[in-house]
């Protein structure tokens, strides 16, 4: 027998779901960050905590929620972290980032989920209309200057496994939109506020090699970004490249001028 993937689960789960589905008006509610609508406020090249939130009056036992985040705002996403009853679920879990989804310049990250798969009951979606916390997704902010300030709204993901949002109950079928109430967040990139000693990339208090190896780590692409990201600006252009790295190593050597903030935006 071949390897069955997990698009042809959803599939065919949803071919099955079809024909229960019903017109009652049941509600599923999702929320994609803070609860009470206070936007994620984060610097940039900072890895940062998006929480989900749901409520049923339904029996749910699929799911599909891809969440999708702009690029210039968001430079990678990492998994994160599922509750109850996800949790609990025979196979639940975030899949890999789909780029250019569901538009060019947009990358979706989906959490998949199916309650009961081994004939062995787990515990549905059912809150009775209150909202539990059932994942915290982690992202990493970009490290570009140029978005501090501007807003970015969560939006619904597109992703091969399953398409679009879906939820599915055990009593009703795949719950039309209609059915559904969903927030969508807001992530806001704040002016960096820099504190410390200029120079000072990795936080330590003092200004040595260790910042120059931090710096050239980030710079090759297998290193994190200083925090806030302006922390590697060692010459005050704000700009964050090579030339902090020329001008710490000549500051270090002791012919070059102290690294200083710059009067960046």
């Amino acid at each position: 027998m071949g390897v069955v993937s997990k698009a042809s689960i959803v599939i065919s789960i949803l071919i099955i779901l079809s024909f229960g589905s019903s017109s009652a008006q049941l509600i599923v509610g999702l929320t994609v960050g803070n609860l009470d609508g206070i936007p994620i406020y984060a610097d940039t090249g900072q890895i940062i905590t998006v929480p989900v939130w749901a409520y049923s009056y339904d029996s749910i036992w699929f799911v599909h929620i891809p969440i999708a985040t702009d690029d210039y705002f968001v430079a990678a996403r990492l998994g994160g972290t599922l509750y109850f009853p996800f949790d609990s679920w025979d196979d639940c879990s975030f899949l890999a980032p789909y780029t250019d989804s569901p538009v060019p310049g947009y990358t979706s990250q989906c959490i998949l989920g199916f309650a009961d798969l081994d004939e062995e009951p787990n515990p549905c979606l059912f809150t009775d209309g209150q909202w539990i916390h059932v994942a915290d997704i982690l992202m990493r902010t970009t490290s570009n200057p140029d978005a501090v300030g501007d807003t970015m709204s969560f939006v619904e993901g597109y992703d091969p496994d399953g398409s679009g949002l879906i939820f599915g109950s055990v009593y009703h079928g795949v719950l039309p939109v209609e059915q559904l109430e969903v927030h969508w967040g807001r992530l806001i990139l704040r002016p960096q506020i820099i504190d410390g000693i200029p120079g000072d990339v990795n936080h330590s208090n003092d200004v040595n090699g260790l910042d120059v190896v931090w710096l050239v780590n980030y710079l090759k692409g297998y290193g994190t970004p200083p925090i806030p990201i302006i922390r590697g600006d060692t010459n005050g252009d704000c700009n964050v490249n090579g030339l902090d790295v020329v001008y710490l190593v000549n500051y270090l050597k002791g012919i070059g001028p102290a690294p200083f903030w710059g009067n960046c935006p």
